[in-house]
Formats: structure tokens, C-alpha cells, sequence
């Protein structure tokens, strides 16, 4: 079992949610279901490797082990499954995007580790509103095994968001796996994954480098293995002049393995309450350094969520976020 650590915790970035819907029935827990092929593929689509290996590029227990069809054949505490960055910790999500959007029939959630504390599970609409398809007590006893919740109604989407209470079930609570079933009988597995916090934060091991260029960097935000491209990432978040409006400054440093380093200095004017992303870098389309930000107002303070991620052939290999507080 792994050691307990302390520490910040680090917050991923999500779209600010406002309306809620009837929740749907859940059907109770498939037992070890037949592993289903994907039907609906495309570029962003995770490499497939063998079960209990970890695919290219991708880190253990990282939000992307959700991903791809399932590759944790038992239970147990496996690095390819998704795991929180501490148990029993309250409050996490999980939040996985398909390539293509469905009316969703149902989405079943394979639960590899301690399963029963998903508590409930959203569509993301197009204007970013979640829509509850299930909230309850899940009911999922054995692992592995699918978490079946069954739609009702025409709910169109391509992005589901699992809320767990990890107080619910102790140690971690770890999810392998996302299907979306559309009513027209179209099966996908999630392509691209985020999460509240990870357990990946912990095995990666970064690498230390001098950074030149202005601006402070403070300590290692994106861990990297050794012998591969690391980086480091400071935040700043100002007003903008305009009433609900802020500047989210971020400084990126960028080292290679000769040693090679690139800043990168990209600003977001934010709206309070929407999300707003650059992009950091000047590669191909697809890839890069891509930096995201939503400001929340409370009161006399306001909150900037903000993540930095990095994608590879069009896949997200790295991604590292932060939350902090500012007065106003």
C-alpha cells in the first residue's frame, strides 16, 4: 500500500456548472463484464496496450488511464487505473471526453479498486451546464466490475463528470474505464481524461534546472520523468480594469534533455465564471503547451483554477493544476 503524504493538493480545471436535472435510474453493477472493442475511434484516440501495462506516454495512475477500452483485469491497487492523490479524502471527480457526442442511452463505469464511492455522475451539455444522469449510493460491491447508469430522456453529449465520496469506501477508490452507449448503439471509450487529483503527482520525478528570462519560477507544478522534456510554471492572477473581468498571467519554462530551456509568457483576460485557454507554444495544431483558467468571485476574494497541459500527437501526456485564492 502506498505511503500517505501530505501536502497542497492540486485541483484540476473544469467548466463552472450551473443547472441540475432529475436524476435517472442506475442499474446495479455488472460483474466482470467481456471487454467491448471501441466503435468510434479518431486521432485522439489512446494506444492500446496489454492488460495491466501502461500505454506509451501516459503515467501511473494518471486521470488518462481512464481512458481507452478497460486494462486492469482484477482488483487491486493497479497503475492502470485512474487513482486520487490521497484516500479518503471527501470530495473528487473525474471527467472524461469521447470523441464524438450521443444521445446518451447509458454510461458504465468500470470500477477496478474499493468500488461504491461514485455519488454522482453528469453530462457536460454544449454550453458547459451539467446535467445530473444519476445521484445516489453506488451500489458496485465487487471490482472489477461496470457501474451501469442508464439515461432517460435525450441528453446529447460527449463529456461525462463522476463525482466520488472517498469517505464512502476506504483506500482508493479507482475507476479503469468510461464507455458511452448512444441510442443509436454506438459504443466509445473516453479518449481524454482529467481529474481532481491524481496519484501520478507522487511517481513522477522531476528534473531540477536553472531558468533564465524574467519573471520569478517557482517550484516544479509539472513533474517529467528524467531524460525527458521537463517543465516548470508560475501563476499570477490580476483585474483587468473591467468589472468581473481578470488577467491570469502564466511563465512556463521549458527544458529539454540537453538542457535547453524556452520561456513562454501567454496571458488570458477571463470573464468570472467562464473558462478561457491559450496557447503557450508554436508547434503543429494539435500539440504544445496549452494553458486554461476559470476566476470564481466570493465575496471580498476571487478563486483562479488553472491548468497546464501538454499534448503530444495530438494526445495529452502531461497536465498539472493549481488553485489559489486572491483578495480582491
Amino acid at each position: 500500500m502506498r505511503e500517505l503524504m501530505t501536502g497542497l493538493r492540486l485541483m484540476c480545471l473544469v467548466a463552472l456548472a450551473w443547472s441540475s436535472a432529475p436524476p435517472c435510474l442506475a442499474q446495479a453493477p455488472d460483474q466482470a463484464p467481456a471487454a467491448r472493442a471501441p466503435v468510434l475511434g479518431g486521432p485522439g484516440a489512446p494506444i492500446a496496450a496489454g492488460p495491466g501495462q501502461l500505454r506509451p506516454g501516459t503515467q501511473p495512475r494518471g486521470p488518462e488511464q481512464a481512458t481507452g477500452a478497460p486494462d486492469t483485469a482484477q482488483a487491486g491497487d493497479i497503475p492502470t487505473a485512474w487513482a486520487s492523490l490521497e484516500p479518503n479524502a471527501g470530495a473528487e471527480w473525474l471527467q472524461v471526453d469521447f470523441d464524438q457526442a450521443v444521445t446518451i442511452a447509458e454510461v458504465r463505469i468500470r470500477e477496478s479498486y474499493n468500488p461504491g464511492a461514485v455519488s454522482k455522475v453528469v453530462a457536460i451539455l454544449q454550453d458547459g451546464k451539467e446535467h445530473v444522469l444519476w445521484e445516489g449510493l453506488d451500489p458496485t460491491v465487487d471490482a472489477p466490475s461496470d457501474f451501469v447508469v442508464k439515461a432517460e430522456g435525450d441528453v446529447v453529449s460527449k463529456s461525462i463528470k463522476m463525482y466520488l465520496d472517498t469517505t464512502l469506501k476506504q483506500g482508493w477508490n479507482e475507476i479503469d474505464a468510461v464507455e458511452l452507449v448512444g441510442k443509436d448503439g454506438k459504443r466509445q471509450w473516453a479518449s481524454h481524461a482529467s481529474a481532481s487529483s491524481t496519484y501520478a503527482v507522487r511517481t513522477a520525478q522531476p528534473k531540477a534546472f536553472a531558468v533564465a528570462g524574467p519573471g520569478p519560477i517557482v517550484e516544479p507544478r509539472m513533474p517529467e520523468p528524467v531524460g525527458r522534456t521537463a517543465y516548470r510554471t508560475d501563476v499570477k492572477v490580476s483585474p483587468a480594469g473591467i468589472p468581473h473581468q481578470y488577467v491570469v498571467e502564466f511563465k512556463i519554462a521549458e527544458t529539454a534533455p540537453d538542457g535547453t530551456t524556452k520561456l513562454f509568457s501567454p496571458k488570458i483576460t477571463v470573464t468570472a465564471g467562464q473558462e478561457a485557454e491559450v496557447k503557450a507554444s508554436e508547434r503543429e495544431d494539435r500539440d504544445g503547451v496549452f494553458c486554461k483558467a476559470l476566476v470564481k468571485e466570493h465575496g471580498d476574494s476571487v478563486e483562479a483554477l488553472t491548468t497546464v497541459t501538454v499534448k503530444t500527437g495530438g494526445i495529452e501526456t502531461m497536465s498539472s493544476s493549481q488553485a489559489m485564492t486572491v483578495t480582491k
